[in-house]
């Protein structure tokens, strides 16, 4: 299992002091369907949590994934080891004053049904995530696992304490989704590390919002057959393939997928491993 200790990498490039918990970039590149944002204003708090899976991350971090990616996957690990029946939320909360945190007062609402969050399903990155007093201007992260009880293909609520609340996910009032950028192989397997053989035909499928303008940089030994830009369908979705020729040499190699949608631009790096 990898180590939660890189954490401190992790503060250093995405946190940012003032408003945001999460650098703005990261957050904005994430889809609108994997992210919840909400202040508590008696409590002086605000929240920032996205769904803590690999595709999620990645796409926030775009082109900055491939050396950021082992926190990330720390997270992947730990969550799953804790809790391999849940999703998790990662959460950053950041303090407008001097005040009280508790994790525990956190609360889901879907239907008629409300869901506690207990000590078990909570792990802080951070030691003011536990809950305590928080200075002002403080950032704290950690782990949440949603209860069990909550259908992810549903809307629900997220509460803190008893005057706030945000719409968890699916966000019935949003306008337009947030540009995305999700990449799969041909297999439908999403992942951002994929193995390509020598002599085989591959490819790629990007997933990303109608009309959004897609293009692809790759290594000069594994050029894209076709062109290198294109629009997505009325389902979102860019296709690529690529003849890998038995000359290319065993070893990892990098692709970049952009996508752009009037004025938004979200960006992934996809490590390529060749093999036999």
């Amino acid at each position: 299992m990898r180590n939660l200790a890189v954490v401190s990498v992790f503060v250093v490039c995405c946190a940012v002091v003032s408003v945001a918990q999460l650098r703005l970039d990261f957050w904005a590149a994430i889809p609108w369907d994997s992210k919840v944002r909400f202040e508590s204003y008696n409590d002086d708090l605000a929240f920032e949590m996205f769904l803590c899976v690999e595709e999620v991350w990645a796409v926030g971090w775009g082109n900055e994934w491939l050396e950021n990616r082992d926190f990330a996957l720390a997270c992947i690990d730990e969550s799953a080891s804790r809790w391999p029946d849940c999703d998790v939320f990662f959460v950053a909360i950041v303090a407008d004053a001097t005040t009280y945190f508790w994790p525990t007062d956190f609360y889901f609402v879907q239907g008629r049904m409300q869901y506690n969050v207990g000590y078990r399903d909570v792990l802080a990155i951070h030691d003011p995530f536990s809950g305590g007093r928080i200075q002002s201007g403080v950032i704290a992260m950690g782990l949440i696992a949603i209860p069990e009880g909550i259908n992810m293909g549903e809307p629900f609520d997220v509460h803190y304490g008893s005057s706030s609340s945000a719409k968890g996910l699916y966000d019935p009032y949003a306008v337009r989704p947030a540009l995305f950028l999700r990449v799969e192989h041909w297999l439908h397997k999403s992942c951002t590390t994929i193995v390509f053989s020598r002599g085989d035909l591959e490819g790629l499928e990007v997933t990303t919002l109608p009309a959004a303008v897609c293009a692809i940089e790759c290594d000069h030994l594994l050029p894209v057959e076709g062109p290198s830009e294109r629009v997505a369908d009325e389902d979102g979705r860019v296709f690529w393939s690529w003849m890998v020729d038995e000359s290319v040499p065993v070893g990892e190699y990098s692709l970049v997928l952009t996508v752009s949608f009037d004025d938004e631009v979200v960006t992934q790096a996809v490590v390529i491993q060749i093999s036999d």
